[in-house]
C-alpha cells in the first residue's frame, strides 16, 4: 500500500531481470515472485499470528467493509456440528485476494517488460490445518504467471504424512484452472528435522513420477534434503540423498479408442476457509474426501478426471463445457452463487454427484440446511450416529460400520417423488443412503473413505453409480447389481 516502496521495488525488479538475463542468456527458466499481503494471517497450533501489518491495508478494509479485519482464533470442527459464524470471513478473503492479484500482476509486468518469464509458488491448497489463508488466489493469476510451482512438504500440520496423492491432485487442479506450465515441489524439511528423510525418498520418487505423467507438468523441485555440518549452522545439500531419487517421466499414454467419461471434481477453497483447523476424527476429513475421490477416480481407465475450482463453474469456461459430470466431495461450505452455477450446469444437461453435505453452510459458516435438495430430490435428512444396514433393489444387504474417517455415522435421506432410493435403510423403508434422480446422485456418507473390510465394495459402488448417473439419465434405468460384499 506504500507507493514509494512499490516504485522502488518495481525498479529493482526491472534492473535485476535485465542484468541477470544479460549475464546468463538462455539459462534462466523464470523469475519467481514472492509476495506477502499486508494483513496476512497464518493459522498455527499456537494460535493466529499477524505476519505483516500495514495501517493502510487495515484502513482500506475498514472503508470497504465498514468494519475492522476479523481475527479468527479458533477451530471449526464439523464433527461438532455447526461452526461459529464469521460474518466477514468471505469479505476478508476477497479483499486480500484482490490486493494480491493486483500486486502480483504489477510486478509480473515488470519482469515481462525485460523479456523474462514469471514464476510463482503456491503451498498446498485445499487444506485447513496450517494453511496460509487465501490460497485460492491461484485461480486468479493464470494471465500473470508463465509457470506455477505447487508444493507439498509431506506434513499434515501435526505429524509426518507420507502421502503420494497430494502433488498429482494439486498439479491436476492447477492445469484445470488454466496454467499451461506447472512444476511440482517436494519438500522434506519436516522429515529432515526428525532424521527420517531417508524414509521419504521412495515416496518423493513415486509422487513426482506420477505428477510428471500429466501433460502440463514440465519439471519438479526437491527441497529440504540437507547435510547439517553443525547443529547451529545451516546445512548443505545432501547430494547422496538427491542421487538416490528415482524420478522418471513416464512414457506417453497410448490413446484409447474406447469412449471415456470426463469427470470434474469440485474443490472449493471456500470450504477450506470455513473449516479452518478441522481435525474431525483426527484428520482433515474435507481434504481426505477430496484426495481419495481424485485417487480413486483417476485410476479408472475410462475416466478423464479434472480437479476443478470455483473459476471453472463460470459460464463459458471451456473445461466446464467438456464435463459429463461434476462430483462434489464433502464441500460442506459453499456460497449460494456456486450452488446456483452447479444448478445451471445440471439444467443444461450435466450430471451432478455429491458424497454428502453439499453446501450445507454458506461462505461465512452460516447453516442453510440444504444440500441443493430440490436438484438432488432430498425431502428430509435424519442423522444417525452409528453405522447401519441397507437393502438394495435386488435384495443385496450392505453394511456400513462406524469408522474414524466416517466422523458422523450417516445421513438417512427421504427422497422426493420421482427420485429413487438405491440403498434403503433396513429399519426404515422410506429412508436410505443413496438417492438417484435424473442425472443426479446423492450419498448420505462418504463411500470413498470406508476403511473396514467392505472398503473395496463401497468404492466399487461409488464408481459404478457415478457411471450409471451419467449414462442412464433416468433413475429407473441401470439396475446393475451391486458388487457382493
Amino acid at each position: 500500500m506504500n507507493p514509494v516502496v512499490r516504485e522502488l521495488s518495481v525498479n529493482f525488479v526491472r534492473n535485476a531481470v535485465a542484468h541477470l538475463s544479460q549475464r546468463y542468456p538462455g539459462k534462466i527458466l523464470g523469475y519467481s515472485l514472492g509476495l506477502q499481503e499486508e494483513h496476512e494471517i497464518k493459522y498455527g497450533q499456537t494460535g493466529y499470528q499477524w505476519r505483516d501489518y500495514a495501517d493502510a491495508a487495515q484502513e482500506a478494509f475498514r472503508k470497504q467493509a465498514g468494519a475492522s479485519l476479523p481475527v479468527i482464533n479458533y477451530t471449526n470442527d464439523i464433527a461438532q456440528g455447526i461452526p461459529k459464524v464469521e460474518p466477514l470471513l468471505h469479505a476478508q478473503k476477497q479483499f486480500r485476494e484482490s490486493r494480491l492479484k493486483d500486486a502480483t500482476c504489477y510486478y509480473a509486468d515488470a519482469i515481462r517488460s525485460q523479456g523474462g518469464r514469471v514464476m510463482s509458488y503456491f503451498g498446498e491448497i485445499f487444506t485447513a490445518h496450517d494453511a496460509i489463508y487465501a490460497t485460492s488466489i491461484a485461480e486468479q493469476l493464470t494471465d500473470c504467471l508463465d509457470i506455477a510451482v505447487i508444493d507439498y512438504n509431506f506434513y499434515d500440520g501435526y505429524s509426518l504424512s507420507p502421502d503420494t496423492r497430494v502433488l498429482p491432485m494439486l498439479a491436476n487442479y492447477m492445469a484445470s484452472v488454466g496454467y499451461k506450465q506447472i512444476m511440482v515441489g517436494a519438500y522434506a524439511e519436516q522429515w529432515e528435522q526428525l532424521n527420517k528423510s531417508a524414509e521419504l525418498l521412495p515416496i518423493i520418487s513415486r509422487t513426482l513420477t506420477t505428477s510428471l505423467a500429466q501433460p502440463n507438468v514440465i519439471g519438479y523441485e526437491v527441497g529440504g534434503l540437507q547435510k547439517r555440518l553443525h547443529p547451529h549452522h545451516t546445512g548443505t545439500l545432501n547430494l547422496d540423498k538427491l542421487r538416490s531419487l528415482r524420478v522418471q517421466r513416464p512414457a506417453p499414454a497410448t490413446a484409447s479408442t474406447a469412449p471415456r467419461l470426463t469427470i470434474g471434481i469440485l474443490a472449493s477453497t471456500t470450504n477450506y476457509y470455513v473449516w479452518h483447523g478441522d481435525r474431525s476424527g483426527g484428520i482433515n476429513v474435507h481434504r481426505e474426501a477430496l484426495l481419495e475421490t481424485y485417487n480413486l477416480l483417476s485410476r479408472q481407465p475410462d475416466f478423464d478426471v479434472h480437479v476443478i475450482g470455483e473459476k471453472n463453474l463460470s459460464e463459458g469456461d471451456p473445461l466446464l463445457r467438456r464435463l459429463d459430470a461434476i462430483v462434489v466431495p464433502h464441500q460442506a461450505a459453499l456460497p449460494a452463487s456456486i450452488k446456483q452455477q452447479l444448478t445451471a450446469y445440471w439444467k443444461k444437461g450435466g450430471t451432478l454427484v455429491q458424497d454428502m453435505r453439499l453446501g450445507e453452510f454458506d461462505e461465512n459458516g452460516k447453516p442453510v440446511f440444504d444440500w441443493m435438495h430440490e436438484v438432488f430430490g432430498i425431502a428430509s435428512i435424519a442423522w444417525k450416529p452409528r453405522g447401519g444396514v441397507f437393502l438394495t433393489g435386488d435384495g443385496q444387504i450392505l453394511r456400513l460400520r462406524p469408522s474414524r474417517k466416517l466422523y458422523t455415522g450417516y445421513a438417512a435421506m427421504t427422497p422426493r417423488p420421482g427420485y429413487r432410493l438405491l440403498a434403503t435403510d433396513i429399519l426404515s423403508k422410506q429412508q436410505g443412503i443413496m438417492v438417484r434422480g435424473e442425472r443426479t446422485l446423492a450419498f448420505g456418507f462418504t463411500p470413498q473413505l470406508v476403511e473396514d473390510a467392505t472398503q473395496a465394495m463401497w468404492q466399487q459402488v461409488f464408481v459404478r453409480e457415478i457411471v450409471n448417473a451419467v449414462r442412464c439419465p433416468t433413475p429407473a434405468t441401470c439396475k446393475t447389481p451391486l458388487p457382493r460384499p
